[in-house]
């Protein structure tokens, strides 16, 4: 049987064209050495990203023509020296090229995207130290004129500036961080002052063992992303985990921590605690499998396995590993644990989809109502309950007088009449309800 030799041209130069174009576009040199203006820097950074993905792209489009040439060497190989026939390209019925004119055009276009992707290669390469070094004393000069001059604006230009370069610089942003915290931030608001330290600088001071900076500062700025960067970095519940958990890992076992305070009932104030109650707060499975060895630990703080038991009821979906450590603690000698397991315990096995109450609190209306600990809010004022913000909707949405809220307790529905617009006073975690 005879084989075609099958080259799509049509294919190849509009790959060429669309690759070329967006090299030729792209010039990060010039962006680099414009002014630390918001504008300029956020253009740096979406450029450096687009480049980056075009750069993948390419790669991919490049490998892809290798094997085609491969392919065709190949079948050239098959055909012998003597056959220089003729193959239409697919789909167009009339073109016609010769063979060695297809395998020359090829290997010229791909030799042309080798030398793009190597110019982008280049672009993307990192600084080196001593064209870091000159970059950040620039930057860093602009921010102490910035600084003497009481111009928020400009250290906060200054500081995104820095931020934009590479991991070598946070040191530096860090510093700068905390000579503007020393100045009251210049009066900057709340929103340009959570601006200041972007989510991957958070992560780097949790993750790296030395920040190259003196203890207290380390601690500082350590503590104030633990405190943040859930916030601004919610949506990465793994990316998080990972963080905390390097953080937390370098603190030691927390089994030689402090039992709380006998007579005040105060627990220690240390960093371990802190990490342990955001890590609490983030679903993920890393999550989920250290809260419940931690849990496992009787030997460890009373108050630190409540809080591993707290943040294994807040996971959506709690794995095996989880749900046998509840288990488990259903039976531990310590009384705290073992009621709060067993109501975490009849949380993961709700019937119903809606809000278990975990919490009443004493000058709430539900409390005065009787609304019990372990009963589902399924309903507000006619309304399904999913979660709590189902609640809060249906509580702003309420015009009469009083609302009505149906509760689930141990398989009966109970009706609670309350106030219109005012807050239910419980606390609560979202079930979706066994087969849900």
């Amino acid at each position: 049987m005879k084989v075609k030799t099958v080259v799509s041209f049509a294919i190849v130069a509009a790959l060429f064209t669309g690759v070329g174009f967006f090299f030729g576009s792209q010039d990060l040199s010039d962006s680099e050495n414009q002014g630390a203006s918001n504008s300029d820097i956020d253009a740096l950074q979406k450029d450096r990203q687009r480049l980056r993905d075009e750069l993948a792209k390419s790669q991919r489009r490049l490998a892809q023509l290798e094997k085609d040439q491969q392919d065709f060497a190949a079948l050239r190989a098959s055909r012998g020296r003597s056959s220089q026939g003729t193959s239409s390209l697919p789909g167009s019925g009339t073109a016609v090229l010769d063979s060695s004119s297809q395998g020359a055009q090829l290997s010229a276009t791909i030799e042309r995207l080798q030398r793009e992707l190597e110019s982008a290669r280049k672009k993307l390469q990192p600084m080196s130290d001593a064209e870091l070094a000159a970059k950040v004393d620039e930057i860093q000069s602009n921010f102490e004129v910035a600084l003497k001059g009481k111009d928020a604006l400009g250290a906060l230009a200054a500081m995104k500036a820095l931020k934009a370069l590479d991991s070598r610089a946070f040191p530096t942003v860090l510093k700068l961080w905390d000579a503007l915290r020393k100045e009251d931030y210049l009066g900057l608001g709340k929103r340009e002052r959570r601006a200041l330290i972007d989510p991957a600088v958070m992560h780097w001071a949790l993750s790296t063992e030395d920040l190259g900076l003196d203890e207290k500062l380390t601690a500082r700025f350590q503590g104030a992303a633990l405190r943040a960067l859930r916030k601004l970095d919610g949506g990465d519940p793994e990316k998080l985990t990972k963080s905390y958990l390097a953080y937390m890992g370098r603190l030691g076992e927390p089994g030689a921590l402090p039992e709380p305070d006998a007579k005040t009932g105060k627990r220690a104030r240390d960093s371990y605690r802190q990490a342990l109650r955001e890590l609490s707060r983030v679903e993920s499975p890393e999550s989920a499998r250290y809260l419940s060895g931690i849990l496992g630990k009787n030997g460890y703080p009373e108050d630190v396995r409540l809080t591993a038991l707290r943040g294994i009821a807040r996971q959506a979906d709690s794995s095996e590993e989880a749900l046998k450590a509840v288990e488990d603690a259903t039976f531990d000698t310590d009384p705290k644990i073992k009621s709060a397991a067993i109501l975490v315990k009849k949380q993961l096995e709700a019937p119903v989809p809606g809000v278990f109450i975990t919490k009443v609190r004493s000058d709430g209306q539900g409390h005065s109502l009787g609304i019990p600990v372990g009963g589902i809010i399924v309903s507000y004022n006619g309304q399904e309950v999913r979660d709590s913000g189902d609640i809060k909707r249906a509580r702003k949405r309420a015009k009469d007088e009083f609302s009505v809220v149906k509760v689930q307790v141990n398989g009966e529905i109970r009706e609670y009449k309350i106030k219109s617009g005012s807050r239910l006073g419980v606390d609560g975690n979202e079930v979706k309800g066994q087969g849900q």
